[in-house]
């Protein structure tokens, strides 16, 4: 899946890409073998200014300044002719099909009308896999009745369900605690029970009362074979519910970590943190004093 920096909108990158395709296709069939290499290379130089400018820097490099690119920047000769001939016609290649997959992607998320993508970090999913089909998405997130809420869990929730499934260490909910593998193991049941296939979608309509609807769908964010991960898991999180955000209307995390709560407001992602037995609990026990309160009672010391 390619990565749409934030601020560009998916049409302005489909338009760089057609246009990326029909200029490398015009230096491919252009003649005068010096020229040729000239041509091609400020097609490169121009889609690093344009291209470049919406999409990540590994997708460009995957796309325009391939290895390739840079031998053909510092060679010379008929065999960087012949090289450069079989290079463009890769380089047409990979950009009609991420043109025609970026289309067919967006498609479907569009076939739904405004949407809010709740993605879901580790945590959250422990906490609620089996209540995913009845937990109030609408309320949760805010969202209005008739509008679709699209949960999403990334496919690094996976893994490190995987992962927590053989350690150690408990988890409380609802007061009592339970073993993390225990819990990891049980939300991997789950997950395998409502995806027979890594692309089936589970849709539910939440509302009780005809005509009215809660659309919600509950489904796996995958990885693209050449995503390469963030080291931190909580970041590589954030940085997957960011790439959605050129697809949808909304897009919130849904997390019970207050540092992965400022850290995606730092980086312009909405979220929201989910509240546990015990934070409720200190909320109860303690009282803040209110400010008018307090400036009115100094006022009146005084």
């Amino acid at each position: 899946m390619i990565s749409i920096r934030i601020g560009q909108s998916p049409q302005t990158v489909l338009d760089h890409l057609r246009h990326a395709a029909n200029d490398a296709r015009v230096v491919l069939s252009s003649h005068g073998d010096g020229d040729k290499i000239a041509r091609y290379l400020q097609w490169a130089a121009s889609q690093q200014r344009t291209l470049g400018s919406s999409i990540s820097a590994p997708d460009m490099d995957r796309l325009v300044t391939t290895r390739t690119y840079w031998a053909l920047a510092s060679s010379g000769g008929v065999t960087a002719i012949a090289l450069l001939n079989i290079e463009l016609e890769a380089r047409i290649a990979a950009l009609e099909a991420e043109d025609a997959a970026l289309r067919a992607e967006l498609d479907v998320w569009a076939r739904v009308g405004w949407t809010t993508a709740a993605v879901l970090d580790t945590n959250s999913v422990m906490m609620h896999h089996a209540s995913m089909r009845t937990m109030p998405w609408h309320e949760l997130v805010g969202e209005r009745d008739m509008r679709t809420v699209r949960v999403i869990i990334p496919l690094l929730v996976v893994d490190e369900l995987d992962r927590l499934k053989r350690s150690t260490g408990d988890m409380t909910i609802g007061k009592e605690k339970y073993p993390r593998r225990t819990l990891a193991r049980q939300a991997l049941r789950t997950i395998a029970q409502m995806f027979p296939d890594a692309n089936s979608v589970v849709s539910l309509n939440q509302s009780e009362t005809a005509p009215y609807s809660r659309p919600v769908t509950v489904e796996l964010l995958l990885d693209s074979p050449d995503h390469v991960r963030l080291d931190n898991p909580d970041a590589e999180i954030r940085d997957r519910a960011l790439s959605l955000t050129s697809r949808v209307n909304r897009v919130v995390l849904l997390t019970y970590d207050l540092g992965n709560e400022l850290a995606a407001g730092i980086s312009g992602l909405e979220a929201i943190r989910l509240t546990d037995d015990e934070d409720r609990t200190l909320r109860a026990d303690f009282e803040f004093p209110n400010p008018s309160t307090v400036g009115a009672t100094s006022e009146q010391a005084g």
